[in-house]
């Protein structure tokens, strides 16, 4: 209907009545430019053939017809072929019952991640051959519940899906395929393939069917799998050296040295319908150095990766030197590591030992014993046990330490020359002297005293402090008054203090009044309230000459405050109304011109007016009421509604220009709009004063 449309690229179809429709093929055909199309609410119920539907539509990358009826199509052969920018395809809940044909359906969708078949009704299809070929961005794929007991072509079906790690295609019946041939070539990620239950007694082509899948190493396969000729099965490298490569039945019941003896092994199982684990396993030689002992090295074991060598019965001799076992790369090699490499065991020879053993002696804790070599010379182990209250001194070799003593990690040699001889070191303490410190806070000085475990503290001294009331001394929440026998810990108690309650007044200067604040020297006023005085701005507080902001913690005594003040000028405001403007950045295209040259005239003059040495007062006022008027009379070539005064469609700050009544001064007809959301309260005092002034 649409086929070959090769410039269409929208089609708007989503209403059409398709119930009577039987025959969708070819609809949509190498429409190559078609981006978008709705079909979602299609009634596809008696379409019967929907096979090249959207074939090389390949500029399409979304399609919703997961709520399609597709009982009735029999044939989906090449349905999306080629739609290789298709990146959603949404096909979960398709009835296809009646589906015989879906060769090539996916073929080249290059760009699909995803595809849910899961529940597709497979019963009736029997050619899948180059389904989903080339689908080269397909990651995981869930087909091990379709029924293909009809199923009789399946060949290049996942050939070319590279990203394919893993596919489970166990229970599939393929007791009347025929033609396998290239079904999983150039899979070139996939490593594990599960084909449980597959018969292929009718299979007559299977060439190239496992063809450069190079990392296929896990393969389940039913005693009913028979490899055919040039099946293609990677094989790997004749097994020579230090690692060598192996398939391996199940659980290691049989290991095969080639692809060649695996399949030849496989295709020769006299089972029925029986399934066996192939898995591609590494062999590392583990072999032997004496180390110039006596007697014949062990022979070298070949372990596969991951499992452990074994043991060998080795009693050979060197000298007056005992063997110590193997080492690896110079450490103690255990037999319960894993092999993941080839390796070489060093025999490992030492002279006689005797053992340190370490006694708390009243202490806790546990101590390793020290092996020491005859004529070995080595530190004995840090202490490491721990007393309450006792510091460690030293060893010896007596527990009520008369016996011969030892420093702690002191050098020894020969504390016996008797092979296999146990000596044992007891830990000496004394007592530990702990501190107490005072922290009085700000209070006068204690002196710190000092107790041990044996003796205690029975009183302590009190501090005082100016604007204080001495509570006693604290740990934490806990009041401590005395230190008794048997506590520990160096400790430092803290006096608790009530402290005095300033105040602070505030006079206001003529400014509005400001009610007293409280505080002690343990908190602090950050921010002291503002007050408010008509034409006037508030220049802070001031104690004296001193400016004050704040009350920091550690103040002190009752203070009264002074407010200063400044006069607001006129001229301040022009400055920074001329601020805010050039801030704006205005454009002149943007407004009428009648309202931009007056805008432009009151501008000039007020930049004028900010050069004159000593402007005259009265033209001050008048200058800054025209730059306001100018402003507010602003007009926007493109206003279509009328808006609140003082407000524009141009970008402003932060700051809000509301706008009072124009005033009218007496003797200059003058008009001035007052903005208190520019300047704050102050521009509003001082228009108001110079408005007194001029009635009067």
């Amino acid at each position: 209907m649409f086929r070959e449309c090769i410039q269409l690229q929208k089609l708007n179809v989503a209403t059409w009545d398709t119930s009577q429709v039987e025959n969708m093929s070819n609809m949509f055909r190498e429409s190559g430019q078609l981006l978008y199309l709705e079909l979602s609410d299609w009634d596809t119920s008696r379409v019967k053939d929907m096979s090249n539907m959207f074939y090389e539509c390949n500029q399409l990358q979304d399609l919703d017809v997961s709520s399609w009826n597709t009982s009735n199509v029999h044939n989906m052969a090449a349905m999306f072929y080629f739609c290789s920018e298709l990146k959603s395809l949404n096909l979960t809940g398709w009835d296809t019952s009646s589906v015989q044909y879906t060769t090539s359906m996916f073929y080249n969708c290059t760009q699909l991640k995803a595809l849910d078949l899961s529940d597709w009704d497979t019963n009736q299809i029997r050619w899948m051959n180059d389904m989903f070929e080339n689908c080269n961005q397909l990651e995981k794929l869930d087909l091990s519940s379709w029924d293909t007991s009809e199923l009789e072509w399946t060949n290049d079906m996942f050939s070319g899906c590279t990203q394919l790690q893993e596919l489970n295609l166990s229970g599939w019946d393929t007791s009347n395929v025929t033609v396998m041939d290239a079904m999983f070539s150039n899979c070139a990620q996939l490593q594990k393939l599960n084909l449980s239950g597959w018969d292929t007694s009718r299979v007559q082509n299977m060439m190239g069917i496992f063809s450069s899948c190079d990392k296929l190493s896990n393969l389940t396969l039913s005693s009913d799998f028979k490899f055919g000729y040039y099946h293609s099965l990677p094989v790997f490298p004749p097994n020579s050296g230090t690692t060598t490569q192996h398939w391996v039945k199940d659980d290691y019941t049989d290991v095969y040295d080639s692809t060649n003896a695996f399949t030849e092994a496989h295709n020769n199982l006299t089972e029925i319908a029986t399934n066996h684990v192939y898995t591609i396993q590494k062999k590392h030689e583990v072999s032997f150095d004496l180390n110039d002992g006596s007697g014949k090295a062990p022979d070298p074991q070949y372990i596969f990766e991951g499992k452990l060598a074994d043991k060998p019965d080795y009693e050979g001799t060197k000298g007056d030197l005992i063997f110590d076992g193997w080492t690896l790369n110079s450490l103690p090699f255990t037999f319960d590591t894993p092999i993941t490499e080839p390796v070489e065991l060093v025999a490992s020879w030492r002279k006689a030992r005797y053992t340190i053993q370490f006694d708390a002696n009243g202490g806790e804790g546990t101590m390793s014993d020290q092996v020491l070599s005859i004529d070995e010379e080595k530190s004995l182990s840090g202490n490491q046990f721990t007393r309450k209250g006792y510091d460690f001194v030293e060893w010896n070799e007596e527990s009520d330490g008369s016996g011969d003593s030892y420093s702690d990690k002191e050098a020894v040699k020969n504390l016996s020359i008797t092979e296999g001889a146990q000596i044992k070191l007891y830990a000496q303490w004394k007592p530990i002297t702990y501190t107490i410190n005072f922290d009085s806070k700000n209070g006068s000085s204690i002196s710190p005293k000092t107790y041990t475990i044996e003796t205690g503290i029975d009183k302590f001294d009190s501090p005082t402090r100016l604007g204080y009331t001495f509570e006693g001394w604290y740990e934490g929440k806990n009041k401590v008054t005395k230190i008794e026998k048997g506590e520990t810990g160096n400790r430092t108690l803290i006096a608790k203090w009530t402290p005095v309650t300033y105040q602070v007044t505030f006079d206001s200067a003529g400014g509005s009044t400001v009610d007293p604040i409280t505080f002690t020297t343990e908190n602090s006023v950050t921010k002291l309230p503002e007050p408010a005085r008509i034409g006037y701005r508030f220049l802070g507080w001031y104690d004296g000459e001193t400016k004050v902001t704040e009350l920091p913690k550690g103040t002190t005594g009752d203070k009264t405050l002074t407010a200063k003040w400044e006069k607001i000028k006129s001229i301040e405001v022009i400055e920074n109304i001329l601020k805010e403007e050039n801030q704006k950045n205005r454009k002149e295209q943007d407004y009428t011109g009648d309202s931009w040259k007056v805008y432009q005239e009151a501008k000039k003059a007020a930049e004028d007016l900010l050069k004159e040495v000593n402007p005259d007062p009265l033209k001050t006022e008048q200058v800054l009421a025209k730059l306001q008027s100018a402003i507010q009379g602003l007009t926007l070539k493109d206003a279509t509604a009328p808006k609140p005064v003082g407000t524009t469609n141009t970008p402003v700050s932060k700051k809000v220009y509301p706008t009072a009544q124009a005033k009218q001064y007496p003797r200059m007809n003058m008009v001035t709009t007052i903005w208190p959301g520019f300047i704050g309260t102050g521009l509003v005092v001082a228009v108001i004063a110079l408005i007194k002034k001029n009635k009067k």
